[in-house]
Protein backbone atom coordinates (compact mmCIF):
# COMPACT_ATOMS: atom_id res chain seq x y z
CA UNK A 1 0.00 0.00 0.00
CA UNK A 2 1.87 3.08 -1.38
CA UNK A 3 1.32 6.26 1.07
CA UNK A 4 -1.29 7.90 -0.98
CA UNK A 5 -3.59 5.34 -0.70
CA UNK A 6 -2.56 5.19 3.16
CA UNK A 7 -3.69 9.03 3.83
CA UNK A 8 -6.77 8.14 2.11
CA UNK A 9 -7.58 5.40 4.65
CA UNK A 10 -6.44 7.43 7.28
CA UNK A 11 -9.05 10.02 6.51
CA UNK A 12 -11.70 7.88 5.62
CA UNK A 13 -11.41 6.20 8.97
CA UNK A 14 -11.46 9.45 10.52
CA UNK A 15 -14.56 10.14 8.19
CA UNK A 16 -16.00 7.36 9.51
CA UNK A 17 -15.09 7.70 13.90
CA UNK A 18 -16.09 11.63 13.30
CA UNK A 19 -19.69 11.17 11.32
CA UNK A 20 -21.61 9.70 13.35
CA UNK A 21 -21.78 6.31 11.38
CA UNK A 22 -22.34 3.01 12.94
CA UNK A 23 -21.24 0.88 8.95
CA UNK A 24 -19.68 2.50 5.83
CA UNK A 25 -18.71 0.71 2.91
CA UNK A 26 -15.74 2.46 0.92
CA UNK A 27 -14.84 1.45 -2.84
CA UNK A 28 -11.74 3.15 -4.40
CA UNK A 29 -9.35 2.56 -6.94
CA UNK A 30 -8.67 -0.99 -6.03
CA UNK A 31 -9.04 -0.72 -2.53
CA UNK A 32 -11.94 -1.64 -0.37
CA UNK A 33 -12.95 -0.67 3.50
CA UNK A 34 -15.75 -1.75 5.01
CA UNK A 35 -16.34 -0.15 8.43
CA UNK A 36 -18.40 -1.00 11.39
CA UNK A 37 -19.21 0.05 14.85
CA UNK A 38 -20.55 -3.26 16.91
CA UNK A 39 -23.54 -2.27 19.76
CA UNK A 40 -24.00 1.35 18.06
CA UNK A 41 -27.25 2.17 16.75
CA UNK A 42 -27.25 4.34 13.41
CA UNK A 43 -27.25 7.96 14.54
CA UNK A 44 -29.79 9.64 11.86
CA UNK A 45 -28.22 12.81 10.61
CA UNK A 46 -28.39 15.74 12.58
CA UNK A 47 -32.07 18.28 12.87
CA UNK A 48 -31.80 21.78 13.47
CA UNK A 49 -33.38 22.42 16.98
CA UNK A 50 -36.77 24.08 15.97
CA UNK A 51 -37.42 21.09 13.83
CA UNK A 52 -36.72 18.79 17.21
CA UNK A 53 -39.33 20.95 18.53
CA UNK A 54 -41.90 20.43 15.17
CA UNK A 55 -41.26 16.52 15.49
CA UNK A 56 -44.00 16.59 18.15
CA UNK A 57 -46.38 17.81 16.33
CA UNK A 58 -48.98 15.93 14.36
CA UNK A 59 -48.98 17.41 10.61
CA UNK A 60 -46.24 19.74 10.97
CA UNK A 61 -44.06 20.23 7.81
CA UNK A 62 -40.83 19.40 8.72
CA UNK A 63 -37.37 20.47 5.75
CA UNK A 64 -34.66 17.37 5.92
CA UNK A 65 -31.21 19.57 5.68
CA UNK A 66 -28.17 18.50 3.62
CA UNK A 67 -25.74 16.79 7.18
CA UNK A 68 -22.60 17.68 4.23
CA UNK A 69 -21.87 19.13 1.13
CA UNK A 70 -21.48 16.53 -1.41
CA UNK A 71 -23.71 14.99 -4.74
CA UNK A 72 -27.14 13.98 -4.13
CA UNK A 73 -28.27 10.49 -5.25
CA UNK A 74 -32.10 9.87 -5.01
CA UNK A 75 -31.11 5.68 -5.55
CA UNK A 76 -28.58 3.14 -4.26
CA UNK A 77 -27.46 2.99 -8.26
CA UNK A 78 -28.51 4.23 -11.42
CA UNK A 79 -30.65 0.89 -12.34
CA UNK A 80 -32.41 1.31 -8.84
CA UNK A 81 -35.96 2.76 -8.18
CA UNK A 82 -35.56 5.93 -5.63
CA UNK A 83 -35.26 5.18 -2.24
CA UNK A 84 -38.77 7.75 -1.57
CA UNK A 85 -40.96 8.99 -4.24
CA UNK A 86 -43.70 11.86 -3.49
CA UNK A 87 -46.10 10.35 -0.91
CA UNK A 88 -44.07 7.48 0.22
CA UNK A 89 -44.28 6.99 4.42
CA UNK A 90 -41.36 7.49 5.91
CA UNK A 91 -40.40 6.06 9.64
CA UNK A 92 -37.41 8.45 11.17
CA UNK A 93 -35.34 5.39 10.01
CA UNK A 94 -35.99 5.32 6.48
CA UNK A 95 -33.28 6.15 4.26
CA UNK A 96 -33.91 9.13 1.78
CA UNK A 97 -31.01 9.54 -0.26
CA UNK A 98 -27.13 8.93 -0.37
CA UNK A 99 -24.53 12.20 -0.01
CA UNK A 100 -21.42 10.96 -1.77
CA UNK A 101 -18.48 13.32 -0.43
CA UNK A 102 -14.97 12.26 -1.15
CA UNK A 103 -15.73 9.16 -2.26
CA UNK A 104 -17.58 7.90 0.95
CA UNK A 105 -21.87 7.67 0.53
CA UNK A 106 -23.41 8.87 3.66
CA UNK A 107 -27.02 7.79 4.04
CA UNK A 108 -29.48 10.41 5.08
CA UNK A 109 -32.39 9.01 7.07
CA UNK A 110 -35.11 10.99 7.35
CA UNK A 111 -35.25 11.75 11.22
CA UNK A 112 -39.12 12.06 11.23
CA UNK A 113 -41.91 9.90 10.82
CA UNK A 114 -44.10 10.91 8.06
CA UNK A 115 -45.36 11.26 4.29
CA UNK A 116 -42.75 12.99 1.48
CA UNK A 117 -44.36 15.78 0.26
CA UNK A 118 -41.76 17.48 -1.68
CA UNK A 119 -38.35 16.21 -2.95
CA UNK A 120 -36.10 19.69 -3.90
CA UNK A 121 -33.03 18.05 -5.37
CA UNK A 122 -32.52 15.88 -8.29
CA UNK A 123 -29.86 12.92 -8.44
CA UNK A 124 -26.63 13.89 -9.50
CA UNK A 125 -27.29 17.53 -8.06
CA UNK A 126 -24.16 18.81 -5.81
CA UNK A 127 -26.11 20.04 -2.51
CA UNK A 128 -24.46 22.34 0.29
CA UNK A 129 -24.08 21.62 3.91
CA UNK A 130 -27.99 22.51 5.19
CA UNK A 131 -29.82 22.60 1.91
CA UNK A 132 -33.33 21.91 1.76
CA UNK A 133 -33.36 18.20 0.10
CA UNK A 134 -37.24 17.10 1.35
CA UNK A 135 -40.18 18.20 2.89
CA UNK A 136 -42.19 15.72 5.10
CA UNK A 137 -45.29 16.02 6.49
CA UNK A 138 -45.26 14.47 10.58
CA UNK A 139 -47.32 11.59 11.57
CA UNK A 140 -47.11 10.41 14.59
Amino acid sequence: MDTEHLKSLEEIIRLFNEGGLSKMKVSLEGMSVELEKEGTPAIPAALPEKQEKMKEETGALITVTAPLVGVFYASPSPDDPPYVSLGDRVSENSTLCLIESMKVFTEIPAGVSGVVEEILVHSGDYVEYDQPLFKIRTVK
